[in-house]
C-alpha cells in the first residue's frame, strides 16, 4: 500500500531490490533489540508491570470495560 501511494503521489519508482535488502537487515536488528529489551526489563525487575496486572491498573482509572 505504501509503495502504491509513493508511486501515485510522487511519481517515483521504488526499487524492490533495495526494499528486500533493507528488510533482510531490519528483521534481525529488531530481533536483537527485542532480546536486549527483554534482558533489560528482567534486570530492572520491570516484568510484573507487563501483563494483566498493568492493564487492570491502567483501565481502573478510566471508565471502561477491561
Amino acid at each position: 500500500m505504501a509503495i502504491y501511494l509513493c508511486v501515485r503521489s510522487l511519481n517515483a519508482r521504488v526499487d524492490m531490490n533495495i526494499l528486500s535488502d533493507i528488510s533482510r537487515v531490519i528483521a534481525p536488528l529488531l530481533a536483537i533489540y527485542g532480546v536486549f529489551r527483554a534482558v533489560d526489563l528482567i534486570n530492572r525487575d520491570a516484568t510484573p508491570t507487563y501483563g494483566c496486572g498493568a492493564k487492570k491498573r491502567v483501565c481502573s482509572g478510566w471508565r471502561s470495560r477491561c
